[in-house]
């Protein structure tokens, strides 16, 4: 997983605040490598309402049936592993115990 990776490349662990903005951040950063450097924000918001199965560290993204993307199916609870230093998924879809 690429939040795990760059953290540890850079001797940094993970904290919720920064798994918080993963997400938000690399829709955004998916949208200008789609569209290019000088998508305006209407084309990002369109690429963005149109946006599906965008894998992302909260569960996997459809902002088709609604602007927040993530339905009750899909998110999962995850939680840092100190001992893997890794992510490590607390929950199946939809918050089901493992």
């Amino acid at each position: 997983m690429a939040f795990v990776s760059i953290r540890k490349s850079a001797s940094v662990v993970p904290t919720s605040m920064s798994g918080y903005s993963w997400d938000p951040t690399a829709i955004v950063v998916s949208a200008f490598q789609k569209l290019g450097p000088e998508a305006t924000a209407e084309q990002i918001r369109a690429y963005i309402a149109g946006l599906q199965d965008f894998a992302g560290i909260d569960g996997t993204y459809d902002f088709r049936r609604d602007q927040h993307g993530l339905g009750n199916d899909s998110a999962i609870v995850v939680k840092w592993s100190p001992a893997k230093e890794d992510i490590v998924a607390a929950s199946r879809p939809g918050g089901k115990p493992l």
